[in-house]
């Protein structure tokens, strides 16, 4: 019994990775501030951030849909300084005395 891989069909085209020049989905600015630039944010957060007209500038638009350039996320991530989501302090256990 031999492991047979169907073959792939012809209109399946591998992911290219973007240039650093190209513009970037809402889902993707959300990937890159958070893994790129190492400041926690989710798609729900950034969409909504868009939706209150706080969100980083858009470069230009794609029908509808909203891009942002790598250089206008990063300033705008530098701008808000610390207003990305706030990190909880962990809460020591009290001793029982009070102290």
């Amino acid at each position: 019994m031999t492991n047979h891989t169907p073959p792939r069909p012809n209109n399946i085209v591998p992911i290219k990775p973007k240039s650093p020049d190209a513009l970037l989905t809402r889902a993707e600015a959300a990937q890159y501030i958070d893994r790129e630039l190492g400041r926690p944010m989710a798609f729900s957060t950034l969409q909504k951030l868009c939706a209150l007209h706080e969100g980083p500038p858009v470069a230009e638009y794609w029908g509808r849909r909203p891009l942002y350039s790598r250089e206008d996320l990063k300033a705008w991530v530098e701008a808000r300084g610390g207003k990305t989501r706030p990190v909880k302090e962990s809460q020591e256990p009290q001793a029982a005395d009070g102290r």
